[in-house]
């Protein structure tokens, strides 16, 4: 009998998952913090939380659980969530390559793909069999170089990894800055970005993962100006790192994708490079996933208890009080035409950080802008899809890894053109 309760139990259990990843519980309620763990962890683990249940239902069978009216319901629960729930689930995270593909093809047009690599040319889940552990991460061959002190700020030590290809010859490599996620708080660089900067580096980038400093100790835009402190320190030690001063990326998620939109979009603001004032911290791509880009349009969708938090933990300021603080802080006021070529990328599902503000966001870029911008906006995903290799994260790595090749072409090919008119000019 005891078999059979634990049948149900844990068949119940499954359901509430599920019906998490299709119904999640929204934010200001406070039952959306759990319901987004779970649904986030049903969406990209679902075929192996469907491989736990086949060995809890074996198990328990082999109890005896099946001689009991309840195992018989439990296995009914199972039966509805195989048949039922995971095709769902399974056929909005199959089609994430159309909706990145979409973006790509609206942002580069449909020409894009001459300028690829051959082996870029499928949608095929790169890495597929990384899916299968998805928790243990390290790929061969790439060498991380892991806490390097950058900075001294505030009598702190910041840090960061270095993400080095397998290969350390050739010409001078792009870089990408990856700046993790945690609500400007908390979070450790160590456990974010890892599918895209170990991608990016078997293609030869050179990848950078900083810490910044945290709030409540730390006041916006204290963390900005840590980014930036990164990207100038990827430039001072280009020649050590092989790197290509020329071409550096960012990129990032939740908080780290809103940090990465306001250092890409402000690379002439002096206030926000104390110290180093006249350092280049120009990127030459971004890569926002899952951001927040209006501080006042998130306390509309989360409501008081956020406003709150936001001005007595990040902000230090009430809104009446340093509204061009709140102005700096939310990208959607930063926009201009000579902002650099950006990626925003977002969750259909996201409870934590609102999908259609970041599609405002991508609308404002493409009406000022001069470079192209890419939206993708991926069917089922909650906040965080990337964490770790799943299906989804694999198809969005491969579309990140394909703008950035297009982007980092198109940035060689200008190049070209001017040091070639400098040549003639010289000449003549």
């Amino acid at each position: 009998m005891i078999a059979a309760w634990l049948l149900l139990a844990g068949s119940l259990v499954g359901l509430w998952f599920a019906k998490q990843s299709l119904r999640p519980v929204r934010l200001p309620r406070r039952r959306a913090i759990l319901s987004f763990f779970a649904g986030w962890m049903m969406d990209e683990l679902v075929f192996h939380h469907l491989a736990w249940q086949v060995v809890a239902v074996v198990g328990f069978v082999a109890l005896g659980a099946l001689e009991h009216g309840v195992g018989w319901v439990g296995l009914g629960v199972v039966a509805l969530q195989w048949l039922v729930f995971a095709p769902i689930i399974i056929s909005r995270i199959r089609l994430a390559p159309a909706a990145v593909e979409e973006g790509l093809v609206a942002g580069f047009g449909d020409g894009y793909r001459d300028e690829l690599p051959d082996a870029d040319l499928p949608w095929d889940g790169a890495r597929g069999h990384r899916m299968l552990l998805p928790f243990r991460q390290g790929w061969k061959g790439v060498h991380v170089e892991r806490n390097r002190v950058y900075a001294r700020v505030s009598a702190q030590d910041l840090r960061l990894d270095v993400f080095h290809p397998p290969s350390s010859e050739g010409p001078p490599r792009p870089a990408l800055v990856y700046v993790h996620g945690g609500g400007w708080v908390l979070g450790y660089r160590e456990h974010q970005g890892m599918p895209l900067l170990y991608e990016m580096a078997t293609r030869g980038w050179v990848g950078i993962r900083p810490q910044y400093r945290l709030s409540p100790f730390h006041t916006f835009p204290a963390h900005v100006i840590d980014v930036k402190r990164t990207i100038a320190w990827v430039r001072e030690h280009a020649e050590e790192l092989n790197v290509d001063p020329s071409f550096v990326a960012i990129a990032g998620g939740s908080a780290g994708g809103h940090l990465t939109a306001v250092a890409a979009l402000t690379p002439d603001r002096r206030d926000l490079q104390p110290g180093f004032e006249d350092t280049d911290t120009s990127v030459q791509a971004a890569i926002p996933i899952y951001g927040v880009y209006d501080f006042r349009r998130l306390v509309e969708y989360q409501g008081d208890e956020v406003l709150d938090w936001l001005e007595t933990w990040i902000m230090h300021a009430s809104m009446d009080e340093d509204p061009r603080l709140w102005d700096t802080a939310s990208p959607v006021t930063l926009v201009h035409e000579d902002a650099p070529p950006f990626f925003v990328v977002h969750g259909e599902m996201d409870t934590l950080t609102p999908p259609d503000v970041a599609a405002r966001f991508a609308d404002l870029l493409r009406a000022v802008s001069h470079q192209p911008v890419v939206r993708a906006e991926l069917p089922g995903a909650q906040h965080a899809f990337d964490i770790f290799p799943s299906w989804r994260s694999a198809v969005t790595v491969r579309g990140i890894a394909r703008f950035l090749t297009v982007v980092r072409r198109r940035h060689q090919a200008v190049a070209g053109a001017v040091n070639e008119q400098v040549d003639v000019a010289a000449a003549g």
